[in-house]
């Protein structure tokens, strides 16, 4: 039957919880009339018993009947008041922000420090203004801080706003937030900024549209730098300043999880941050999600020596115009030898990297390098790349013959508008099992005339050891007169095979080693076929290898390498007239 009634209500600008709590409640409101010190966190402590109540902040009033006032039009610095009693707002004592040096149209990233003369506790607001001119960036910003993780991007004000969500930044601690913008695609001059702490219950600095009461932060951020001379990216240098020491600046988009390479490396992040290659989702449930990827490489197959497809789609969120130069490079390991367009030799041909796709004709038909030691493709534009749809074609290449983790390959573009190098999602030229294939492998003939008899010689080195009972398959040698059927072996090493024969059918022979034969070795596999009489274009054929200890029975078939040279290409008149049977083969070599 007793009647408890509410001794008093203290106001804190931070979350406390019990233990916290507890240890204050004995210190009574009689306490500050002693004149004992208030903590900085403490806004307001209000006695509903007392006759006659003093305010935190001195004032003194009568009738202490616990209502909160809320008409505040004559407080024009707060948003709260208690009868007796009117918080005002924390001063930011230090307000300092720099960014990384970018270039154009790319990633620069911006770090803020604050320092508070009050605590400030979650909810609390933290309101960046000016800017604007920046390219779009999504409804939610990733931040970097140990008191938040995304930010409110407010393209009409051109203000990111980022809630406080963790524990609360005692007085005097610093608050670190850093976040990426994309700078524009011309100059950005420097700007200042500025910034509003903002408390949901207690702290504000009025309207948000006015002026007054911003504090701006200390430092110049967001001025482009054009590239280096080389091309190269200007560093993205960030001061050692304690404030943001050791801190990261988060990328405007996650990497999926299949990007990233071995080495722990994000594949998909970027020498040159670059906002080029990425767009925001059409919407958003949290700073984390996935950004859309629009630079894309993958490959057809992971099996060693074999011709690999490589897929390629890419749209910039600017126009790449026609004669520019698109690098593709770090492709290494590849079995591809070099390569040049021009002439009678187009990039769609097989006397190139056969580009295909609906983005191939994108480029100039016979302008194209490709150099096998560092894996660099260059390709020409014979109309724009647009940013309103993906490009996308593919190319082949030979994968290593022996097992290798995947490359990620990097892509520039030369002219008019550059992009410097940045790492493409999804990495290529991976061999998962190198199995038992060669590290070379090439064809010679001895003549195209037709109705001749034509000596094919295969020149391998075998990657692995061969056992006894190996198989060696050349495929892909259609054409020729011969009827099927044991065929004589010839050439040095015919005494390796059993019985120095092969068997030939459906355009294929297939000869079994009677011998080991040690890894590394020079072999030599040659036998005769009869040219057809009619012309025909040059064969590029395919070499296989089953080792017993690579391939049991019914395992599945061993991967085929395809051999470098062409034969079986047959002329009506004079053999010199084959020596290019047309621009997309290779010129047939003979003795």
């Amino acid at each position: 039957g007793e009647v408890l009634k509410v001794a008093e209500v203290r106001v804190w600008s931070i979350a406390r919880d019990d233990n916290a709590a507890t240890p204050g409640i004995a210190t009574t409101f009689d306490t500050f009339l002693s004149g004992a010190p208030r903590p900085a966190s403490l806004l307001a402590l209000y006695a509903f018993d007392a006759a006659v109540g003093v305010g935190v902040d001195g004032s003194v009033y009568k009738r202490n009947l616990g209502v909160l006032v809320s008409d505040v039009e004559d407080l024009p610095s707060a948003d709260l008041a208690l009868q007796g009693f009117v918080y005002t707002v924390p001063t930011l004592t230090v307000a300092v922000a720099e960014s990384s040096l970018a270039y154009p149209g790319s990633d620069a990233c911006v770090r803020v420090g604050l320092k508070s003369d009050v605590d400030l506790g979650p909810g609390t607001e933290i309101a960046i203004f000016n800017l604007g001119g920046l390219r779009p960036l999504p409804p939610l910003v990733p931040i970097s801080s140990a008191y938040a993780t995304e930010g409110r991007w407010d393209a009409g004000r051109a203000t990111l706003t980022v809630p406080l969500t963790t524990s609360h930044v005692h007085a005097g601690a610093w608050l670190n937030l850093s976040f990426s913008v994309i700078l524009p695609l011309g100059d950005s001059p420097p700007r200042i900024l500025s910034v509003q702490a903002r408390d949901g219950s207690s702290l504000s600095y009025g309207d948000a549209e006015a002026v007054e009461g911003r504090t701006s932060l200390l430092g110049p951020v967001l001025a482009s730098s054009p590239l280096n001379p080389d091309g190269s990216c200007p560093t993205p240098a960030l001061a050692a300043a304690p404030y943001w020491a050791a801190a990261t600046c988060p990328t405007l988009y996650a990497c999926p999880e299949e990007s990233l390479s071995g080495q722990g490396a994000c594949a998909c992040s970027a020498l040159c941050p670059s906002g080029a290659w990425k767009r925001p989702p059409a919407s958003m449930a949290s700073a984390q999600d996935a950004w859309e990827n629009s630079l894309l490489i993958t490959g057809s197959t992971t099996l060693a020596g074999v011709d690999n497809t490589v897929s390629v789609s890419l749209q910039p969120d600017r126009e790449i115009p026609a004669g520019s130069v698109l690098t593709l490079s770090g492709l290494t390991s590849s079995f591809s030898a070099d390569r040049e367009a021009g002439g009678l030799c187009a990039i769609t041909g097989a006397c190139f990297l056969q580009l295909a796709g609906p983005g191939a004709a994108t480029f100039e038909l016979f302008s194209g390098s490709w150099e096998q030691a560092s894996g660099t493709l260059l390709l020409t534009l014979a109309a724009p790349i647009r940013p309103d749809a993906p490009t996308q074609f593919t190319f082949v290449l030979q994968n290593p013959s022996l097992q290798q983790p995947a490359v990620f390959p990097l892509v520039s573009v030369s002219g008019p508008v550059p992009f410097p190098p940045v790492r493409a999602c999804g990495g290529v030229l991976e061999v998962q099992e190198s199995g038992a294939v060669f590290a070379a492998a090439h064809v010679t003939e001895t003549t195209c005339v037709p109705c001749q008899s034509n000596r094919l010689t295969f020149a391998l080195e075998p990657a692995v050891a061969l056992s006894v009972n190996s198989s060696i398959t050349v495929s892909g040698l259609s054409g020729s007169l011969s009827p099927a059927g044991i065929i004589p072996l010839a050439g040095p090493d015919k005494h390796l095979f059993v019985d120095g024969l092969g068997r030939w059918e459906a355009g294929a022979l297939v000869a079994v080693l009677a011998q080991a034969v040690p890894q590394s070795t020079q072999l030599q596999l040659s036998f005769s076929l009869h040219n057809h009489r009619h012309p025909q274009p040059p064969r590029t054929p395919l070499v296989a290898l089953r080792v017993p200890e690579f391939h049991p029975p019914g395992a599945p078939a061993p991967p085929a390498v395809r051999v470098s040279g062409a034969v079986l290409s047959f002329a009506a008149e004079d053999a010199a007239h084959n020596a290019t049977a047309g621009a997309q083969w290779m010129a047939t070599e003979w003795e």
